[in-house]
Order: C-alpha cells, then sequence, then structure tokens
C-alpha cells in the first residue's frame, strides 16, 4: 500500500517489501489469503496492467498502462472474503475510471476478514499515499465503517447490503457526514413485496435461502423480509447454510424439506416460491437450487443469478452488480476530483430496481409475469433460455 512517491514505472509500485503481507497475522497451519478467485473482464487487460505481487497471493496492483504514475490517485480496496460477484465490481469500476479520465491504481488486498490484518492495512493507509478507500462487500464495507469512521482519508463502499438496515447510516436521503459515502445493492423491502405480490397475489409461503454466518445478509434481506412478509399473512420459512463449504451437500437436505414444509399450507406449491438471498455459497448454487425446486419459483435478489440456459432463477427483483458498483465509482470520481466530499454524498443505490427474467424457467413453472415486468426487465432470456436482452438493449430487432 504505500506507493512510491514517484512511481515511473509498474514495478516501482509492485516491491514487495511496499505491502504487507497476511503471513504474520495467520494462526499456525492457516492457508495465506489469496486472490486467485478474483475475475476480471478480458477487456480490462486493454488499458490496465494487473500485477499480482511477488509471495504476497493477497494482494493485486491494478495500474493504467499508460501515463505519468507519479500522478495517480491511490486506492485501497480491501476485501473480507471471495466472492464472484466482485470481479464484476471491480470490472465496472476500472471501465468507468477509464472513460472518466480519473488517472488511478488501485491496490486490491483479501484481508480474508483476519481483523488485526485488516486494522493493520487501514493503519497503514494513514502514512501511505493512499487517496481513498473503496471497500468491496458487505463484509469489508462494515469492517472499515466500524474501524475507520471519522478519519481523514474518504471511504466509499461498494458492492454493499443496505446501510440503513445495518444501522450504519439513519437516512437514505442524507450523508454520513464523516469521511464514508455509502452505496447499496439492496431495494427497500417493502419494494421487494409488492413486486412479489404482483407475481403471486395468493403467496403462501416464502423459502429464504440464505448463510446463518452472513449477519450483513440476516439483518438486510431475511429479518426485514420475514417481518414485512409476516403484516401480510405471509409464511416465511427459513434455510440456511451454514457451512460455505459445503453449500452444495446442506441445499440438497434443504430443498426437499422446504418443498414439504410448502405443501402443508399450499398442496400445489403454485403459491410459493424459493427467494435466493445476496448469500455468495447459496446463489452460486443455483443450479442445484432449481434442479430440485419442482415447480416452485425461484426469484433471487441478484439480476446475476439470471442467466442463460436452465440453471437460472426464473426472475429477479433487485440490483444487477454492475449498476450498484456503476454508482460507488461515480462516487469516487466526484470525491478525487474534488467535487463533492463523502459525508455530504446520500446513500447511493439503484431505482428502479433491475428486473431479469429466464422465460425458459417461467415457462416451465407456469408463471405469468407481468407485463411491467417485461417492460422494467434489463435482462430477459426467451423460451429457449438465449438472450435477448441485455443491460436494457435489446440483441434482435
Amino acid at each position: 500500500m504505500v506507493q512510491p512517491a514517484h512511481a515511473n514505472t509498474v514495478s516501482d509500485l509492485t516491491d514487495p517489501s511496499l505491502y504487507l503481507e497476511a503471513t504474520p497475522f495467520l494462526k499456525d497451519g492457516e492457508t495465506p489469503p489469496n486472490l486467485e478467485w478474483l475475475k476480471l473482464a478480458e477487456e480490462i487487460n486493454n488499458d490496465w496492467l494487473v500485477q499480482p505481487i511477488e509471495e504476497n497471493p493477497a494482494t493485486l496492483v491494478i495500474a493504467p498502462k499508460q501515463g505519468d504514475l507519479s500522478k495517480a490517485k491511490h486506492i485501497l480496496v480491501p476485501m473480507g472474503r471471495r466472492s464472484s460477484a466482485f470481479g464484476t465490481a471491480i470490472t465496472t469500476s476500472l471501465n468507468l475510471f477509464r472513460s472518466k479520465e480519473l488517472f488511478v491504481v488501485l491496490t486490491i488486498v483479501n484481508y480474508n476478514n483476519i481483523q488485526e490484518y485488516g486494522k493493520a492495512l487501514l493503519e497503514k493507509s494513514k502514512s501511505d499515499q493512499t487517496d481513498l478507500i473503496m471497500p468491496v462487500g458487505s463484509i469489508a464495507a462494515d469492517f472499515v465503517i466500524t474501524e475507520f469512521a471519522g478519519e481523514t482519508l474518504p471511504v466509499v463502499t461498494n458492492t454493499a447490503k443496505d446501510p440503513v438496515l445495518m444501522k450504519q447510516i439513519d437516512s437514505y436521503d442524507r450523508g454520513s457526514g464523516t469521511n464514508i459515502a455509502f452505496t447499496t445493492f439492496s431495494i427497500p423491502i417493502e419494494t421487494l413485496k409488492t413486486y412479489l405480490l404482483q407475481l403471486k397475489p395468493n403467496l403462501k409461503n416464502i423459502g429464504i435461502l440464505y448463510e446463518s454466518f452472513n449477519e450483513s445478509t440476516v439483518k438486510t434481506q431475511v429479518e426485514p423480509l420475514v417481518a414485512e412478509a409476516n403484516l401480510s399473512g405471509i409464511q416465511t420459512l427459513l434455510y440456511a447454510v451454514d457451512d460455505e463449504d459445503f453449500s452444495k451437500e446442506t441445499l440438497i437436505k434443504l430443498i426437499p424439506q422446504a418443498l414439504q414444509d410448502m405443501s402443508s399450507s399450499d398442496p400445489a406449491l403454485s403459491n410459493s416460491i424459493f427467494f435466493v438471498t445476496g448469500s455468495a455459497s447459496v446463489f452460486q448454487e443455483i443450479e442445484t437450487i432449481t434442479n430440485l425446486s419442482r415447480n416452485v419459483v425461484v426469484v433471487a435478489t441478484l439480476p446475476d443469478v439470471v442467466k442463460e440456459g436452465s440453471s437460472s432463477a426464473d426472475l429477479s427483483i433487485g440490483v444487477n452488480i454492475q449498476s450498484s458498483a456503476y454508482v460507488a465509482a461515480l462516487y469516487v470520481v466526484d470525491i478525487l476530483s474534488g467535487q463533492t466530499k463523502p459525508g455530504d454524498l446520500p446513500v447511493g443505490y439503484v431505482t428502479p430496481p433491475d428486473v431479469a427474467i429466464n422465460f425458459l424457467r417461467t415457462y416451465q413453472n407456469q408463471l405469468k409475469i407481468p407485463f411491467d415486468f417485461f417492460e422494467l426487465a434489463s435482462f430477459i432470456y426467451d423460451k429457449t433460455g438465449q438472450p435477448v436482452r441485455l443491460f436494457g438493449q435489446n440483441l434482435i430487432g
């Protein structure tokens, strides 16, 4: 994270001695965290150099291919866990930085939720030439907010859950008044319920699939949805993955049990849904979920879980990671260009929500899609599971 004061080449930025390793913070026998799982779009290589740090698998530096690096702004990007969504978030951010001509170097660190390692990284950022911290993911966002609120360096959260429901800020409409600017990929629970009742006016059961250890998911998706559903007499059934390394095995047991539970009040299972939260180890097993769900409609909160083919949720009502990351990147641009202060920015979120529909799945489940869903949808896959609309753009005439 220490950036050379007069870095002229990428090699100046990748000196291993400049970066904190995870090893001193590990318990005996623990494997150092890495970033091998972080997948960026190929297009990034056109304008950016992606450089791992020698003998430090937890750290990655991304620098522009052209320009005087001594004039670059430096962004620390801490991540608290692995997620396939993070590559999308970083790719989106880099593309926006390039289009807005924001000249930046990113130092990405997977501190793997090792608290002391994360604290050391933040402390080191104060003396480094770091201009902004952009935690990616809810775990990292919560950690940085807890440990770094009130400091001088600005912070912009990226790909994080609802900060109001997390009690990190009081209102969506006002800024924090601190060094932190909040963004979120969540949508208000009242909005979600409205959409679900349009889809299933006689909805009886919502089977919520989530990670029990994912505090942000529990606080911002599970508990609020349970409370909101109860107001309308809708039964919520909770099915939790307790260990992300065994999510598939757990879901193979949970889904049949859920179907049995739902059938007690809905024998035909025609007024029940599975709701797939933004829990990575759950939504990454969407094929397992759909293979076992019989005729129960599968609704996801992330549009990314609706995709080509049959291994897809029927539809999603939420915010695409790219849309959310775009908002966060815009906040970074505004702050680093001096246009605004982080504490003055309201919570950045996408409205109306992104809708994605897979008509192959909805046809199989005999689900009628309201016309306004079709009009709103940014992502549509036809009855063969092929994409016909992506990011709001129709692919066929």
